[in-house]
């Protein structure tokens, strides 16, 4: 089985001697000589036609070498990355609970003093899920991106909302839900925009009349509008949708006609 030897220090000759290549040489070596045991128990006893199957199972050691090398470094870099994570987290949830404590005993303002914990995990939780919608849509995991950016705005109006009604006691604080629906349905059309998505129309025609009725309601709610006329707001986003639906088939006719004409010119 020298001749196996042979072909792997060929193979892997030029690379730096380290121990993660003697380590691979040794892997690999071993492997070649469990698979000529099994040929050998199948029946075959010619040396030289089982090390010419085994060699044909090992085509470029070097590169097999580099992609190993390269998996690890990446798997260590994830390792490394992730404890840094929990490590900032951790010390951002210390650091959190000495402000909260220190506020706290200071100014003995526990009714509200709580919020600074709840709002410092919720800022967290934000960090992270706007980093992880940013990061799916960078990878084009298109799908997962609006889900985070969904999650993102629900959390953010949960802490709004706590913030407007514990901290600055603003009457019909609770219209900030209505908000959040408009708003999330905006940010998923701009989304699906953004990343050039199919039928990214349609999320703007369904959506579009959402949103006008909702900021419609929660304006008026606020008293900011009064009831009558400015239901006419929902009623122009129907117009809205017609306009462009209209355009886009006369556009679409238009580009037909001028395809039919270019095919009998060509004829």
């Amino acid at each position: 089985m020298n001749s196996l030897s042979n072909y792997i220090e060929l193979n892997l000759s030029g690379i730096k001697s380290t121990d993660a290549l003697y380590e691979y040489k040794s892997n690999i070596l071993s492997k070649m000589h469990e698979r000529a045991n099994e040929l050998q128990s199948r029946g075959l006893s010619d040396t030289n036609v089982i090390n010419d199957l085994i060699l044909e199972e090992y085509p470029d050691l070097k590169s097999d070498f580099f992609a190993m090398q390269k998996n690890l470094s990446n798997k260590n870099k994830t390792r490394s990355t992730l404890f840094s994570a929990l490590s900032l987290g951790i010390l951002y949830i210390l650091s959190l609970t000495v402000l909260f404590l220190s506020y706290s005993f200071i100014t003995n303002n526990w009714a509200k003093s709580w919020f600074i914990m709840v709002g410092g995990v919720f800022l967290l939780i934000l960090t992270i899920f706007f980093i992880a919608a940013k990061r799916a849509a960078k990878k084009r995991m298109y799908k997962t991106a609006r889900s985070f950016t969904a999650a993102f705005i629900s959390i953010l109006t949960v802490f709004s909302f706590l913030y407007s009604q514990i901290i600055l006691e603003i009457n019909k604080s609770y219209l900030i839900f209505i908000v959040a629906v408009a708003l999330a349905i905006s940010a998923d059309i701009l989304l699906a925009h953004i990343t050039k998505q199919k039928f990214a129309i349609i999320n703007f025609l369904l959506g579009f009349p959402a949103i006008s009725a909702l900021s419609y309601v929660a304006l008026a709610l606020f008293g900011l509008v009064s009831w009558h006329p400015y239901w006419l707001i929902i009623v122009n986003a129907v117009i809205v949708d017609f306009v462009i639906i209209s355009v886009l088939l006369l556009r679409n006719s238009k580009k037909y006609e001028l395809e039919e004409n270019i095919i009998w010119q060509e004829n």
